[in-house]
C-alpha cells in the first residue's frame, strides 16, 4: 500500500499540470501608463520603470504602433531589472493612452497590436476602463496610507486622464496633465506643445479655459451623486499635484504672496489655489522657471519638479475646475508612491479573463474598452495565462 501511494505521488509530480509545485508561485503586474511601464508585485517593494511616451504615439496616428518594440522589450526585461523572480505569471493593464486609441475609431488595429504583444511576451494585456482605474487608485491609496487616508475620495491626475474615486463611486474624464495642456494649446494658442507657451495668461485666456473645462468635464459620464453631493475634502495622490501645484503653493505661502486662502504641511484650500493662479498668470515662461528655481533652493519647502513647469498653470486650472464643480473645500496631499500594480493583481475579473484571453481579444476588437465589463464565463476556452521567463 505504501509503495502504491509513493508511486502515485511520483506520478502526480511528473505529470505537467497535476502538481501545484509545477505552477508559478509568483505573480507580477505591469502598469502601462501614458508615459511608460512600471512592473511590480504584491508584498514587495521591488519595481522598475521604463519611459515610453504612449500619448505622443497615439496622438500621431491613433495607434500605439511606434512604441510596440519598446513595449515588448520592457515587458521582457523589467522583471529582471526589478529583481523579481523568474517564470512568474504576469498581467499587463493599459490605461488612458490605450483607451484614447480604442476610442479613435481603430479598435481592431489596436487589438492586433495587443495580440502581437501577447504573442511576443506571453503576457495578457488588457485595456482597463476608467471607472476600474479609479477603483485601483483608491484601493492602492487605502493600502499604503491606511489610517492616514482621512478623506472619502482621492484625486488622481495622470498624463491623459483624471479620476475621483472612493469606496463606492468613481468619476473621471479624459483630461490629464498632458491632454489638457494639448487641448488648451490647440484651442487657445493655435499651436501644439512643445511650440506652445501657456503663460502669460490674459483674463480672456482664463475665461476661455474655464469654458473649455466646463464643456469637457460635463462631456462624459454623469457625475455620481455620492461624489457630487459630498462637498468634502479630497486626497491628491498624483505627481502633477504633489510635485507641481502643491510645492508652488507652499512657496507662495512661505513668501507671503497669498493674500487669501490656507496652505499647510498637509494640503491647501480652494481659495489658496485661486490666489495662486492670479499671482502666477502674468509670468512669462522664463519668469515662471526662474521663480520655480528660487522656490526649489529653499530647503525648508518641498521641491518643485522642473518636469511640471510647462503644465503648472494648466494643471492649476484643471484642479480649480474640478474643485469648483464638486464644491471641494480642501485638497489634502499624500506623498505616497501610488500605482496600478496592486489593482491589476487583485482584480478577480482580470484573473478570469486571463484564462479566456483569445475571447477577450475578440470582444475588445468588437466592443472596445467595455469588453472588460462583459462576462468571461460566457466564452470558455483553454487557459492562456501569461508567464514571463
Amino acid at each position: 500500500m505504501i509503495i502504491r501511494l509513493a508511486k502515485l505521488i511520483l506520478l502526480i509530480l511528473m505529470v505537467p499540470g497535476l502538481a501545484h509545485a509545477q505552477e508559478p508561485t509568483c505573480r507580477i503586474g505591469f502598469d502601462v501608463g501614458s508615459t511608460g511601464i512600471r512592473v511590480g508585485a504584491l508584498d514587495t517593494t521591488h519595481s522598475a520603470k521604463a519611459a515610453i511616451d504612449y500619448l505622443a504615439d497615439v496622438w500621431a496616428d491613433a495607434i500605439p504602433d511606434a512604441t510596440l518594440t519598446d513595449t515588448i522589450q520592457a515587458l521582457s526585461n523589467l522583471p529582471r531589472e526589478a529583481g523579481l523572480p523568474g517564470a512568474c505569471t504576469a498581467i499587463a493593464g493599459g490605461f488612458s493612452a490605450w483607451r484614447y486609441a480604442m476610442a479613435s475609431g481603430k479598435p481592431s488595429r489596436v487589438t492586433a497590436i495587443i495580440h502581437r504583444i501577447h504573442q511576443k511576451t506571453g503576457v495578457p494585456f488588457f485595456i482597463i476602463p476608467q471607472e476600474v482605474e479609479g477603483r485601483y487608485g483608491y484601493e492602492a491609496t487605502q493600502k499604503i496610507l491606511k489610517n492616514e487616508l482621512t478623506t472619502p475620495w482621492i484625486l488622481d491626475i495622470g498624463g491623459g486622464s483624471f479620476e475621483i474615486a472612493g469606496a463606492n463611486a468613481t468619476w473621471g474624464g479624459d483630461l490629464g496633465a498632458k491632454s489638457w495642456q494639448r487641448l488648451f494649446c490647440s484651442r487657445i494658442r493655435g499651436v501644439l506643445p512643445p511650440d506652445c507657451s501657456v503663460t502669460p495668461l490674459s483674463p480672456a485666456d482664463i475665461h476661455t479655459a474655464h469654458t473649455l473645462l466646463d464643456e469637457y468635464l460635463h462631456k462624459g459620464k454623469a457625475i455620481p451623486q455620492a461624489i457630487l453631493q459630498s462637498h468634502q475634502p479630497v486626497t491628491a495622490i498624483s505627481p502633477p499635484l504633489l510635485k507641481g501645484i502643491y510645492p508652488a503653493l507652499r512657496c507662495l505661502e512661505a513668501t507671503h504672496l497669498l493674500r487669501q486662502g490656507h496652505v499647510d504641511g498637509h494640503g491647501f484650500d480652494a481659495t489658496a489655489l485661486n490666489e495662486a493662479i492670479q499671482h502666477l498668470q502674468a509670468k512669462t515662461p522664463t519668469e515662471l522657471t526662474q521663480w520655480l528655481d528660487a522656490c526649489t533652493r529653499n530647503k525648508d519647502l518641498p521641491p518643485c519638479s522642473p518636469k511640471f513647469s510647462d503644465t503648472l498653470l494648466t494643471n492649476m486650472l484643471l484642479v480649480q475646475a474640478i474643485m469648483d464643480i464638486l464644491t471641494i473645500p480642501r485638497m489634502e496631499v499624500a506623498a505616497a508612491d501610488i500605482n496600478n500594480v496592486t489593482g491589476l493583481l487583485t482584480d478577480d475579473t482580470l484573473r478570469q479573463w486571463s484564462t479566456h484571453y483569445s475571447c477577450y481579444l475578440e470582444r475588445l476588437a468588437k466592443q472596445g474598452v467595455d469588453a472588460y465589463l462583459t462576462d468571461p464565463r460566457s466564452c470558455p476556452e483553454v487557459p492562456t495565462g501569461g508567464r514571463v521567463n
